[in-house]
C-alpha cells in the first residue's frame, strides 16, 4: 500500500465510523435474536433481514435514521417491507407514504415527503437535493402510512440506502497490472484490447469516498459480466451490450452511497463475444470528499 493510500485509511476510518451511525425508534423484541430486528438490519443490503418494528408499537409515528457524512443529499432507495419471500411480504405491514427529514448539528435543514408502492425490489425516490456540511447531518425516515399486512400489524423494511450526489473522482487511476492506461485516459477512442476473457485490474482515489463505477465496453469482445469488489463487499453487475459508458453503484457500507474507498476490484466473468476482452474507458465516481 503507498503511502497516500496509508494516510487515506487514517483519515477516512474515523469519518465513516462517525457518519455510519444510525438509530430506530422502535425495534421488535426477540430475546433469542436481539440484534436482528434493529436498524442496522434494513442497511445490510440483505433481503432477507429488515428493521422490524415491535408488536407492541404503531407503526405510524415510528422512525429509522441514518447518519451522512458532508455531502449532497438527493434520493432515497429502499424496499417497501420485509421482502424474504411473496408470503412474508404479504403477512407485513410495507411502507405507504413516509415524511423525510435531515438534519445538521440538530437542526432540520430539510424536509420532504415520499410516496412509495406496494412492490418487492428496490424502489430509488428522488428528493430535493440537500447539502449538509461540517461533521455532516441525519437523515430521518418517520412512517406516516402503511398497506396492512395480512397477518401482523409490525411493519418490516428490508432495505434503506441514503443517495449522495456524484462527481467525477479526479484521482482516479488503475493500480495494477500495469499497462491498461488507454482504459482510463478520458479518451474513449483509444481502447485496451486484452487477448483473453479473463481480465482483472483494481482502482483507486486517493481522498474520495466512492459510489460508483463505470465502465465503457470496446469494440469487439465487450464485457458482459463483472465482478467489482469494494472493502471486502462483491458485487456482481451485467453491462449491456453496447459501446457506451455505463455506470454501477459500488458497494454500500453504511447506510448511503459513497462509503466504498480504497482498492476497487474488477474481474472479468464473461464476454459478449470473443476471444479477449476489450475496454474503452473506465471511471470512478466520488460522494465525499476528504482533504488530507
Amino acid at each position: 500500500m503507498d503511502k497516500r493510500m496509508v494516510v487515506l485509511a487514517l483519515v477516512l476510518a474515523p469519518m465513516l465510523a462517525e457518519a455510519g451511525g444510525f438509530k430506530a425508534s422502535s425495534v421488535r423484541k426477540d430475546s433469542r435474536n436481539p440484534a436482528t430486528w434493529d436498524a442496522a438490519s434494513a442497511l445490510d443490503g440483505d433481503p432477507k433481514t429488515a428493521w422490524m418494528i415491535d408488536a407492541e408499537d404503531e407503526s405510524v409515528g415510528q422512525y429509522i435514521q441514518v447518519d451522512v457524512p458532508a455531502s449532497t443529499i438527493d434520493k432515497l432507495a429502499l424496499v417497501a417491507g420485509w421482502d424474504r419471500d411473496d408470503e412474508v411480504w404479504g403477512d407485513y405491514p410495507r411502507l405507504k407514504a413516509a415524511k423525510i427529514e435531515i438534519f445538521q448539528n440538530g437542526a432540520m435543514v430539510g424536509e420532504t415527503t415520499i410516496a412509495v408502492e406496494d412492490k418487492r425490489g428496490w424502489q430509488i425516490l428522488d428528493i430535493p437535493d440537500t447539502k449538509v456540511e461540517g461533521a455532516g447531518g441525519s437523515v430521518r425516515l418517520t412512517i406516516t402510512e402503511v398497506y396492512p399486512g395480512g397477518d401482523f400489524n409490525n411493519l418490516g423494511l428490508s432495505d434503506l440506502r441514503v443517495h449522495l450526489k456524484e462527481f467525477p473522482a479526479g484521482t482516479a487511476k488503475i493500480v495494477e497490472p500495469a499497462g491498461l492506461e488507454a482504459m482510463i485516459d478520458g479518451n474513449p477512442k483509444t481502447v485496451y484490447t486484452h487477448g483473453t476473457g479473463d481480465l482483472s485490474f483494481t482502482m483507486t482515489a486517493p481522498g474520495y469516498g466512492l459510489a460508483s463505477i463505470g465502465m465503457q465496453p470496446g469494440p469487439g469482445a465487450r464485457p458482459k459480466t463483472v465482478e467489482i469488489t469494494a472493502n471486502d463487499n462483491k458485487q456482481t453487475v451485467v453491462l449491456e451490450d453496447k459501446a457506451e459508458m455505463q455506470w454501477f453503484l459500488l458497494p454500500v457500507l453504511v447506510g448511503y452511497t459513497g462509503s466504498s474507498w480504497g482498492k476497487i476490484s474488477v474481474k472479468v466473468i464473461d464476454t459478449y463475444s470473443g476471444p479477449g476482452v476489450a475496454f474503452a474507458e473506465v471511471a470512478l465516481n466520488g460522494a465525499t470528499i476528504e482533504e488530507f
